[in-house]
């Protein structure tokens, strides 16, 4: 059920595309705030998916260099040639990747210097967890929200739901305080939250 849920969340969308054209709205200042995102954003998912193809690519065309005699006998020579420019590059472009974008947003990114310690820790302040996953937050408190009104069983939960309330019950904080402190505290997300129950 995990497994399927992320994966779930990990498929690239059409929001996607929408989110980074907002974002990058947002910081040339043509936009007030930076688009809500889930559980991953769209450069969390196109460094995952890199990530992905990156391998394949490597793994195809490393193996194409690594027996070019045996690769000679039945596919045309100028395929080993493809392959080692393709490998030369994609070699050059992970390397790139890394330095340039996941560096940036691990460590060096403004907001988050010197580091975002979640990769070590796994821990994630509910402020800063608001930030960066808004979107995810609301679909976490909506499922909560609708086994509270009967809309739905416990049963029904989302498997990030479970995680998120019981990492709350672990450290002996009450999902349902935390819940209605953040409605309390932010109108936006109390209304949200009543035209999304009415619907429901």
């Amino acid at each position: 059920k995990r497994g399927k849920e992320v994966l779930r969340h990990l498929v690239p969308r059409l929001d996607d595309g929408k989110e980074a054209f907002q974002n990058m709205l947002y910081y040339f200042k043509l936009r007030k705030r930076p688009p809500e995102f889930s559980k991953f954003d769209y450069t969390e998912k196109a460094e995952y998916w890199a990530l992905v193809w990156g391998t394949i690519v490597m793994g195809v065309t490393g193996f194409i260099l690594w027996f070019p005699t045996m690769v000679g006998n039945w596919a045309p020579v100028w395929l080993i040639k493809v392959s080692e420019t393709i490998h030369f590059y994609e070699a050059i472009l992970a390397t790139l990747a890394i330095i340039v974008w996941h560096w940036f947003f691990v460590i060096f990114r403004p907001s988050e210097y010197p580091m975002s310690f979640v990769w070590i820790d796994g821990k994630m302040s509910l402020h800063r967890y608001r930030h960066h996953h808004e979107k995810h937050f609301k679909e976490i408190l909506l499922d909560w929200m609708e086994v509270k009104e009967d809309k739905k069983t416990k049963k029904d939960l989302s498997h990030s739901t479970i995680l998120f309330t019981r990492t709350m019950e672990k450290h002996n904080v009450n999902p349902d305080e935390i819940f209605s402190t953040e409605l309390h505290n932010d109108p936006e997300l109390r209304n949200w939250l009543n035209e999304q129950l009415n619907k429901s």
